[in-house]
């Protein structure tokens, strides 16, 4: 039986012994392997910026088909517009993505 040794390595600086860290910035989420050292070095780097942010709740408000925003809400639930939209007679799927146009005429529908 052969046992297998992981060593992960400091992406900066080649140092074994590093932590895989995840960190996200405008929505997109990044892993970095970094050793203590280089992970006080980022923490150092971010600091004054962190302290002016505001924490905000993981999942992104839904903006609007076209990133404008909507009614001010979170995203609307997917299975009211499916039912909203085969009222209207718009064919969409029980499952996947639903269409920007059908969603902004949901919100359309929502306001008038």
């Amino acid at each position: 039986m052969k046992n297998e040794v992981t060593v992960i390595t400091d992406d900066i600086t080649g140092e074994e012994g590093a932590t895989t860290r995840t960190f996200q910035l405008d929505n997109v989420t990044y892993t970095i392997d970094l050793a203590d050292e280089s992970y006080s070095d980022l923490l150092d780097a971010l600091a004054p910026f962190i302290a002016k942010a505001q924490r905000t709740k993981t999942k992104p408000k839904y903006r609007g088909p076209h990133g404008v925003g909507s009614s001010g809400g979170s995203f609307p639930d997917l299975s009211r517009v499916r039912v909203w939209a085969a009222k209207q007679g718009i064919h969409v799927g029980v499952r996947g993505r639903i269409p920007k146009t059908v969603l902004a005429a949901y919100e359309q529908a929502q306001v008038s």
